[in-house]
């Protein structure tokens, strides 16, 4: 008996859904009249149905849709030009790491025993800087 209750509630899920044949539907529609406790459980659908169509949103206006792209597109421009300058700030301190790393390094193993290192004199380093920045600039 439970074997053809489960078959009758499959049978009037696919008549509530619309899936049934025309003969189907005419058995089904027969067998509510019927039995009582079906015809009341299809009552519970519908009225869930009903329920769940009340919290379906409109279909959304043209002016709606532009408005909440306009939005998104602005939301997303903001996020992706802080993330781009917060990656920024990590490039520049990622680079002075760097760049005091090898500073240090360099500083620590370039005072090798026995070398002793000199500077230029200060006339033939200015004389480099001028000759430096009074060349022509390259066409690149």
């Amino acid at each position: 008996m439970t074997n053809n209750k489960h078959q009758w509630k499959l049978r009037i899920s696919a008549w509530f859904d619309g899936e049934c044949s025309d003969i189907d539907s005419a058995e089904v529609r027969s067998h509510l009249l019927k039995d009582n406790d079906d015809r009341l459980e299809l009552k519970q659908w519908r009225d869930l149905r009903a329920d769940l169509h009340l919290l379906q949103p409109d279909v959304a206006s043209d002016e709606c849709v532009a408005r909440m792209k306009t939005r998104f597109q602005d939301g997303l421009s903001h996020e992706v030009y802080s993330y781009s300058r917060a990656v920024q700030w990590l490039n520049i301190a990622a680079a002075l790491l760097l760049a005091l790393s090898i500073g240090g390094w360099l500083l620590v193993n370039s005072k090798a025993p026995g070398v002793q290192v000199y500077a230029q004199e200060s006339n033939q380093l200015d004389q480099a800087i001028h000759d430096f920045l009074s060349r022509p600039a390259s066409s690149d």
